[in-house]
């Protein structure tokens, strides 16, 4: 089947049913796109880490459009992925109840991208993850799924998101010495990801505890 899912593991626990529910999602019109960036930006070190391998392809991105640790604001994203920064602020376009987030190229470089995620934050984190797949994934995938799956390639997308919209190194100098959690927030806003990619970024590094990570949950 054209487009088909190659991983059973990203459907969750009835792949049938739910692949049904993403050609349902797929024939829908969701957002045009295009991603703007030089072709060679995109590279996937397999031998490393699935994290290792997404922050780094958010640095080189990020090198590839001159950005350096500057803060992505939404009118600079959505000319990366060639959309009109509305689609990042608000509901409109979202598919709250699809199973996955999915891109679907469509032809010289064009995409259809569907987002699941509704808020500002989660949009941003969604729109920078098609960013990281698009790049990934091999040319003849005309699917690209977003998914809440422990899969290499739902983490890289993950750690490609949180470093490419929130650069450690920035995160580090705005919170300054201490990682208290009552700073996320401000953090959070000033970066446009949530509180919890903020401490989830911050663990992954080894600059705060894992259960503070899970206090952010309890919390949400």
């Amino acid at each position: 089947m054209k487009g088909k899912l190659k991983n059973s593991d990203e459907l969750g626990s009835e792949p049938a049913d739910t692949l049904n529910e993403v050609m349902n999602l797929a024939s829908q019109p969701g957002v045009p796109g295009r991603i703007n960036m030089p072709v060679n930006a995109g590279f996937d070190d397999l031998k490393s880490p699935p994290w290792q391998r997404g922050h780094r392809l958010a640095h080189a991105v990020r090198e590839s459009l001159g950005m350096g640790g500057e803060r992505y604001n939404d009118e600079i994203l959505s000319q990366v992925l060639g959309i009109g920064s509305d689609n990042l602020t608000g509901s409109a376009g979202s598919y709250t109840h699809a199973p996955v987030g999915l891109g679907i190229r469509t032809g010289n470089d064009e995409l259809k991208l569907l987002f699941r995620k509704k808020n500002r934050p989660a949009r941003r984190f969604e729109a920078a993850r098609f960013i990281a797949d698009y790049l990934c994934a091999e040319r003849r995938d005309r699917w690209l799924p977003i998914t809440d799956a422990a899969t290499a390639r739902q983490k890289v997308q993950r750690a490609f998101a949180a470093e490419f919209l929130c650069p450690i190194a920035s995160l580090r100098a705005y919170l300054g010495d201490e990682f208290l959690p009552e700073a996320f927030e401000d953090a959070a806003e000033y970066f446009g990801i949530s509180e919890m990619a903020v401490a989830s970024h911050l663990a992954n590094h080894r600059l705060i505890p894992r259960t503070l990570v899970e206090s952010q949950t309890t919390m949400l």
